[in-house]
C-alpha cells in the first residue's frame, strides 16, 4: 500500500477509468486509459467528455498511489518503438 493519499482530481480520474468502456480486470496501459478517456461522458452528461486528460506519465504516477489497481509488467529494459517503456497495470 502506499503512503500516498489519492487527492479529489486523481479520484475523479479513477472513477472516469471505471465508466470508460475500458475492461480494467485484464492488464491495459495509460495509453489505453487515455483513449478510453476521451470517449467518456462526464457523471452528469454522457454527452460531454473530459476535457482535461492526464498524461500517459501522470496515469501512471496515478495507479502507483492507488491501491485498487497493481502493475502487471514492467518492461524497463524493452522499449516500444517510440523509444518508451510499457507499464501494463490491471484492477485488483
Amino acid at each position: 500500500m502506499s503512503m500516498l493519499r489519492i487527492n479529489r482530481h486523481e479520484q475523479f480520474i479513477l472513477n472516469a477509468i471505471e465508466r470508460s468502456e475500458l475492461d480494467t480486470t485484464k492488464p491495459f496501459t495509460a495509453k489505453q486509459v487515455r483513449e478510453a478517456l476521451s470517449m467518456t461522458g462526464t457523471r452528469n452528461n454522457e454527452k460531454t467528455t473530459l476535457r482535461q486528460i492526464p498524461s500517459t506519465h501522470k496515469l501512471n504516477r496515478i495507479f502507483k498511489k492507488s491501491s485498487d489497481y497493481e502493475l502487471v509488467v514492467n518492461w524497463e529494459r524493452s522499449f516500444t518503438v517510440e523509444g518508451k517503456s510499457k507499464n501494463m497495470w490491471r484492477r485488483v
